[in-house]
């Protein structure tokens, strides 16, 4: 059995290479920098090509990091977390379906117990299809 990978936000930008730029619906709204526009909340991100800072993360990732409203539940971005997941996973094992180690993602956040948005998503979403082995839980 492999051992849990916890993804945190900054983690999950990282590896989508999601962009949350100033007019993002998942950005703080007002700016959240005291009404001083730094460079970061102007730029919406360079597509995730940058080259990592000493922190490790890509300049996007910082970008998103001072923009992103923490206060929201980002459904956009926990399906693209998902989604990389899955075709990660489909990659190494040759492009098969799951095999004999079929593993499980648990997505934690806060909500009402009743909030089922991420599953109930249109079409289904990448959460509710492939029998992804999802299971979300609300704090």
């Amino acid at each position: 059995m492999s051992k849990p990978t916890d993804f945190f936000l900054e983690d999950a930008i990282e590896a989508t290479g999601f962009a949350i730029g100033r007019s993002s619906k998942w950005a703080k709204k007002g700016g959240g920098s005291g009404g001083k526009k730094g460079a970061a909340e102007e730029d919406g991100g360079s597509g995730g090509t940058a080259v990592a800072g000493a922190d490790g993360y890509s300049e996007q990732t910082r970008i998103g990091l001072f923009n992103v409203d923490e206060s929201l539940i980002n459904t956009d971005l926990i399906e693209a977390l998902v989604t990389h997941l899955l075709g990660s996973r489909q990659r190494q094992q040759g492009g098969g379906g799951r095999g004999d180690d079929a593993n499980a993602i648990l997505i934690f956040a806060p909500g009402e117990p009743t909030d089922d948005s991420l599953l109930g998503q249109p079409q289904g979403g990448a959460l509710a299809q492939r029998g992804s082995g999802v299971c979300t839980g609300l704090t």
